[in-house]
């Protein structure tokens, strides 16, 4: 017994299926652009409708005149228009407004100043260290001083011995050289305690850098800490925050440093005020967006209550377009590579030229035409679909 293969009802399905969406389209468009079936040539010749039946040739389409109230055409007018770019984003810290607090060195955790949520200004005690380290680097330093004091000392006893005859130039010469080593060992040594603060002994005491107030904590009381380990706090600048929104790679050429910008965030009833300070260089690549970083007016800002982590909406001003704009419903791909429109030859007519068109940028629900279109035509601005199908089934 010959079996087919289990491909086959999947395949009969999706040409049934495919019949069936064909058949709609040969039958239903025609009709609805008032297009009869074929009939054979000799009975279409002899027909009265034959100056009217639907035809497509040397770019131009035909249509019956009934069918005209499918359609709507305007026409064409070269407007400047101001784009707006729309994108979300999130409310964040800007560069240089958060700091991570970690352990210059290795010790225990003996006793933390500062809570979560408090404010903190620049240089203020947040986390006291005990260190055997530090203990050992302030000794090392303090040895190193002594260091430097005795090779000068050596140096000027030799100096009032050749001064009075009795001393050998080579010995001056080593202890110069003394003094240098001493004062090089010295200058370490007090650049790594320069790191643990003005405390003594094995003590260190961890301050803010910066002002702001304390995001979180991750230290604990006896902790073990150590240098380039966990982040034991951070800290944020409250006022120190913008909006970073990610703008698709398509609309970028529009955006442009210092353009101004309202922002929308959901529990502020009322749109900010923002300006568009930078935009970043990075593509994130498969999304397709890069990060445009705004602004937000301070005098606005000081009076809600945003935070780091919300999320909002930026409508961005983006230059002047110049040049012809149309309905976006105006303009049809083709091959999914080429956009045209359907021109009216002649006002009143049946006869619509298939022109293809230069597309920029799209603003809201209308589409900027480079060239392909001149001021005063009259394109189709609804039913070029219809058009464009009729065009297609008549090939």
């Amino acid at each position: 017994m010959i079996t087919e293969p289990d491909f086959e009802p999947v395949t009969r399905s999706k040409i049934g299926l495919m019949f069936r969406r064909l058949t709609l389209l040969v039958w239903g468009l025609p009709a609805a652009l008032g297009c009869e079936p074929h009939a054979p040539d000799a009975e279409r010749l002899q027909s009265p409708q034959a100056a009217t039946t639907p035809s497509f040739e040397n770019g131009i389409v035909r249509i019956a005149e009934r069918s005209l109230r499918f359609l709507e055409i305007d026409d064409v007018n070269a407007e400047a228009g101001r784009a707006a770019v729309r994108a979300p984003g999130q409310i964040v810290f800007r560069d240089g407004a958060v700091a991570e607090i970690g352990a210059p060195v290795a010790g225990r955790v003996s006793e933390i100043h500062v809570r979560v949520g408090d404010r903190v200004e620049e240089g203020a005690l947040l986390i006291s260290l005990l260190s055997p380290e530090a203990a050992s680097a302030r000794a090392a330093s303090a040895a190193a001083d002594a260091e430097v004091r005795a090779a000068r000392n050596e140096l000027e006893r030799q100096v009032r011995l050749r001064e009075k005859g009795l001393g050998v130039q080579r010995d001056e010469f080593e202890a110069e050289t003394r003094v240098m080593e001493a004062q090089a060992a010295a200058a370490s040594a007090a650049l790594a305690v320069a790191m643990l603060g003005d405390e003594t002994g094995a003590l260190v005491h961890i301050r803010a850098p910066i002002s702001g107030m304390i995001l979180d904590r991750s230290a604990a009381l006896g902790a073990s800490v150590d240098p380039g380990g966990e982040t034991l706090l951070r800290i944020g600048d409250p006022a120190a925050l913008w909006l970073m929104v990610d703008v698709f790679v398509d609309d970028l050429p529009l955006v442009q440093e210092g353009a101004g910008a309202s922002i929308e965030v959901a529990t502020i009833p009322h749109p900010l005020r923002g300006r568009v300070e930078s935009v970043g260089a990075v593509l994130q690549t498969q999304l397709r967006r890069a990060p445009v970083f705004i602004s937000i007016d301070e005098q606005q800002s000081a009076n809600v209550a945003l935070r780091h982590g919300m999320y909002a909406r930026a409508q961005i001003e983006a230059d002047v377009l110049h040049g012809v704009m149309v309905p976006a419903s105006s303009v049809v791909i083709r091959d999914g590579r080429w956009f045209a429109t359907y021109v009216e030859v002649r006002e009143g007519g049946t006869e619509f030229e298939q022109r293809n068109v230069v597309v920029g940028q799209v603003v809201d629900d209308y589409v900027q035409v480079l060239s392909g279109l001149e001021p005063g035509e009259r394109i189709v601005v609804r039913g070029a679909l219809l058009l464009d199908g009729t065009a297609d089934l008549l090939q």
